[in-house]
């Protein structure tokens, strides 16, 4: 459910049914438009937020290789025990695998910043609740507020956590403030978290509040706007720019790999500078062995029919 517009390119997300109080543009199975906007059953949550203690500092992770490093303060690993309310500034990064110990429940409350799993599990320990909530200033869209795996290449990590099962925050794991209209992406938008996420509610949670549920339903649609490198088999469905350039790159390069190796590393290594120069960065899908074989043998029948259906000459 969109409570504006939804737009889905490429991929209509698999959803059973697309809601969208504005227009839904390709969301859904079954799309509607001009649905009646559903109103956060989780609002009043917010009021119990409490006040931002970080005097206007908020770290946020290195982007650039001169950018300052997190303070230690901002990276998590090993075991900690919470209980009450634990408010943090900034960017939260795992640096090893990390348990909350939360047996009275607890609420840790993130002030402009993501919780950065780094390829790690943050976890809840035994007869534990937690709940995490992003909030801070909605009129500053430079921060983020939301879990990820950015820190680590693969985008991996797990976030493994209970709800507290009694009190004011009962069955509610992940909480953004409603005040954030905007959750905040990475500059440009030009990537999609990737994390193995996952929220071990229970038999006791609705889990995710609404604004997160719209946020990761944005995400996910701008996830599934990133076209696919290439895959010959279903060519079809994906942006003949990219098809047509990925093979006029691997074509020039194929004398360069010896008959039958399968150097993935090698091959996008040089593939993917030329390819992030002219479109947004794409999940890497790897090409078919057929087609791979192909390119090591100028005279195989998959590189010259590609060739002839990419190229066509008249």
């Amino acid at each position: 459910m969109s409570d504006s517009n939804a737009t889905c390119n490429g991929h209509n997300l698999g959803a059973t049914n697309g809601d969208a109080h504005g227009t839904n543009n390709g969301c859904g199975i079954n799309q509607h438009s001009n649905v009646p906007a559903v109103a956060d059953p989780y609002a009043y949550l917010a009021s119990n937020i409490p006040a931002d203690t970080c005097g206007g500092v908020y770290p946020q992770e290195p982007i650039k290789h001169n950018d300052s490093a997190l303070p230690v303060s901002n990276q998590w690993s090993g075991s900690y025990t919470l209980s009450g309310y634990k408010v943090v500034c900034g960017d939260q990064q795992m640096t090893a695998n990390t348990t909350i110990s939360a047996t009275s429940n607890a609420v840790l409350v993130i002030e402009n910043g993501r919780l950065d799993t780094n390829g790690f599990t943050f976890q809840s320990g035994p007869n534990s609740g937690l709940t995490i909530v992003f909030t801070g200033d909605p009129t500053n869209t430079t921060y983020q507020h939301y879990p990820s795996g950015s820190g680590n290449p693969s985008g991996s990590g797990t976030l493994d956590i209970a709800a507290p099962t009694t009190g004011t925050w009962k069955g509610m794991v992940l909480y953004q403030d409603p005040n954030l209209t905007d959750a905040g992406g990475p500059p440009g938008q030009s990537r999609c978290h990737r994390g193995r996420q996952h929220a071990d509610l229970g038999p006791h949670g609705h889990g995710v509040s609404a604004a997160f549920q719209r946020h990761f339903q944005r995400r996910g649609q701008q996830g599934k706007q990133r076209i696919i490198l290439f895959w010959p088999d279903r060519g079809r469905h994906y942006d003949q720019r990219h098809r047509r350039h990925f093979i006029q790159h691997a074509m020039r390069r194929r004398r360069s790999y010896p008959p039958n190796e399968h150097d993935w590393s090698r091959i996008f290594g040089q593939l993917m500078p030329s390819l992030e120069e002219n479109y947004p960065p794409a999940p890497a899908v790897m090409p078919s062995p057929d087609l791979m074989r192909g390119l090591t043998r100028p005279s195989s029948p998959a590189v010259s029919v590609l060739d002839a259906r990419l190229n066509p000459r008249t």
